[in-house]
């Protein structure tokens, strides 16, 4: 068999988007709450953990201008009210940040059973609960930090009133969530 230019471009590509792929699907279902205090330069190691992540005294356009190279789309939703809905996202990264204090109870997503998807347009997915019996943990956001909440896990935002969200994807994020993959 000759490779020939094409046959190798589509070879690293199929390799290339499969590593995507894998990392795009990964989940994590451990309560374990990650913290960085101080500004760095590559956030995008600590976001694929897939672990909820507080960054304290972080200004969200210094992050925005930290995003993974291959971003091709932001969306800053400033005054985002959707107080009491259970939510999940498929982006690449979500970052929430408020003027006030606010509470967001933060489920794994193993806790999918108790949910189902809501028809509901937002810039977010609703679900809509099945059953109380899921478990999560409630953390307190102040003003001057931010939270990322992993892709696939569930989250409900309380005290919704000052709560501003950014999300991002790559190029292959926005894709996978063009073939809907869950």
């Amino acid at each position: 068999m000759k490779f020939t230019p094409i046959k190798i471009i589509i070879i690293i590509l199929i390799i290339l988007v499969s590593f995507h792929l894998k990392q795009y699907l990964k989940k994590n279902n451990k309560y374990e709450i990650l913290q960085i205090n101080d500004e760095i330069n590559n956030y995008e190691k600590h976001f694929n953990e897939n672990l909820p992540l507080i960054l304290k005294n972080h200004n969200i356009e210094s992050i925005k201008n930290k995003l993974s190279t291959l971003t091709i789309k932001t969306n800053n939703i400033n005054n985002f009210n959707i107080e009491n809905l259970y939510m999940t996202h498929r982006n690449n990264s979500l970052l929430i940040f408020g003027e006030t204090e606010f509470k967001v109870n933060i489920s794994t997503p193993d806790q999918y059973k108790y949910f189902e998807f809501s028809k509901c347009k937002y810039p977010v997915e609703v679900l809509n609960t099945k059953s109380n019996n899921f478990s999560s943990i409630t953390i307190i956001i102040r003003p001057g930090n931010l939270l990322f909440i992993p892709r696939f896990w569930i989250f409900n935002i309380e005290n919704t009133s000052k709560v501003s969200l950014l999300q991002s994807d790559t190029i292959f994020s926005y894709l996978f969530k063009i073939v809907h993959f869950k």
